[in-house]
């Protein structure tokens, strides 16, 4: 999962009444940076996008602000 992915995954199932379970005994190991090192300037559009389709779609009353906190202009 690039962005939000996982988040919306987990959100979309919590909101259908599922349970989100985990095991501690798995392991990622997340290479900081490595995908976004080509196109940063892309990497930060999407990353953008993203959170921004993530709140539309779960959290709509907090779009005006999280739109502000990214800079972005419109309603």
């Amino acid at each position: 999962f690039l962005y939000t992915e996982d988040v919306d995954f987990c959100a979309s199932l919590r909101a259908r009444g599922r349970r989100i379970l985990f095991t501690p005994a798995a392991e990622v190991v997340h290479l900081r940076g490595r995908s976004r090192a080509s196109a940063p300037a892309e990497s930060a559009a999407a990353y953008r996008r993203s959170q921004l389709a993530f709140y539309e779609k779960h959290h709509p009353g907090w779009v005006w602000l999280l739109k502000r906190y990214l800079g972005l202009r419109g309603g």
